[in-house]
């Protein structure tokens, strides 16, 4: 017969490893979305440093890739019997919705300013996420933010090559990372 010392410990022994699971799943999952959104924003920051007249065409193209490619990822988790991702696509309407009259009331707002806020933003949403899911997202945001604060007040003259791997290569290795969770 094992004691009420022993039990105690054994549950919470299991409880820490239900918890550690349901972490590393959640990473997992979260993984692809890395790889997706991190080559986009490369792709998008670094024809911006190239100085082409087609970034716009090649910000939208990025942007509706990645959201074409996540509603692929997403299906295919549901599928597999992944929880639905229904409330985070409607977190980024709410988000995109704010920030589009966040900018409508502090205009003019210059383009070095509009290239930083996305990626602080995604900083903070990452943060807050990982507070109820995991440290990694606490870390993510922390090195994301802190990159793009140095790429907008360190590196002006390099900004948007600075983001394309500050963003998009911190992004693509938070995937391996997740992945490997």
């Amino acid at each position: 017969m094992i004691s009420n010392g022993e039990a105690l410990s054994a549950l919470q022994d299991v409880e820490t490893t239900r918890r550690r699971s349901r972490e590393a799943y959640g990473y997992s999952l979260s993984a692809p979305y890395c790889f997706i959104w991190g080559v986009a924003w490369f792709v998008a920051y670094a024809s911006e440093a190239s100085g082409t007249p087609y970034v716009w065409w090649i910000w939208s193209a990025a942007i509706s890739a990645g959201a074409i490619a996540c509603v692929v990822v997403g299906l295919s988790q549901a599928r597999r019997g992944a929880p639905s991702i229904r409330r985070i696509w409607l977190l980024f309407v709410v988000l995109y919705a704010f920030s589009f009259a966040l900018f409508s009331i502090f205009s003019p707002v210059g383009p070095f300013q509009i290239a930083a806020y996305w990626p602080l933003l995604w900083a903070a949403v990452y943060c807050g996420i990982g507070l109820w899911l995991g440290m990694r997202y606490v870390i993510v945001g922390g090195v994301l933010g802190g990159l793009t604060l140095a790429a907008y007040f360190r590196f002006r003259d390099h900004f948007y090559i600075t983001m394309a791997f500050a963003g998009g290569g911190s992004l693509i290795l938070t995937g391996f990372w997740l992945r490997r969770a």
